[in-house]
């Protein structure tokens, strides 16, 4: 497969198990390597963010005092063994996959540290890339059934895919606790007028 720097195209699926014991709800989902310009061989690079529309600004960045942390990195190596979807994370293939570090707040510092652990592992082969999360919880419940309904609703777990990092043209996949998927590209943040196109 070469490169790709195609926006808004999701090829492929997401599937996804779930697993509750003690409290906990792990999801397995795999998501077609090329999505979004998300290409195995070609790198997460992503193409260039391509210049705004005319007239459009971008919003001013905010001082560094209310700033929210630099993103963290991981390095998802190569699948090694073959993957089950089944919630289990006992597989080979997870064996030599390190966790992330565990989620903090989307404002780092100036929220308090979350009450529960999340955390991922990431994996590719040729064809997909493959997220397993953990989500800790004491309370684990959803209410929304139909694919592609406002999830965020829910208690929830979401995925933000920019492989340009400019904020635009960007996937989200978030999944509840049903397995309810909602799959979409918003073209721009929601602060700066963006819609999300299912």
């Amino acid at each position: 497969m070469a490169g790709t720097a195609e926006t808004g195209v999701l090829l492929g699926m997401v599937r996804q198990t779930t697993q509750h014991a003690h409290g906990r709800l792990i999801a397995i989902l795999w998501v077609a390597a090329l999505i979004v310009g998300v290409s195995v061989a070609g790198g997460c690079g992503g193409a260039p963010a391509a210049p705004l529309p005319a007239g459009q600004q971008v919003a001013p960045v905010p001082s560094a005092r209310n700033r929210p942390p630099a993103p963290r990195e991981y390095l998802a190596p190569r699948r090694t063994g073959t993957i089950a979807l089944d919630g289990r994370l006992n597989d080979s293939a997870w064996s030599g996959v390190p966790w992330t570090s565990v989620f903090v707040d989307i404002e780092g510092s100036m929220r308090h540290a979350p009450r529960f652990t999340t955390r991922v592992r990431m994996t590719w082969d040729d064809e997909f890339w493959y997220v397993a999360a953990e989500l800790e919880d004491t309370d684990l419940w959803a209410t929304i059934r139909t694919r592609d309904a406002v999830i965020f609703h829910d208690n929830d777990f979401e995925m933000f895919i920019d492989p340009s990092g400019s904020t635009h043209r960007y996937v989200e996949i978030e999944l509840n606790q049903f397995g309810t998927v909602w799959d979409l590209m918003l073209t721009k943040p929601y602060r700066d007028g963006g819609k999300a196109v299912n």
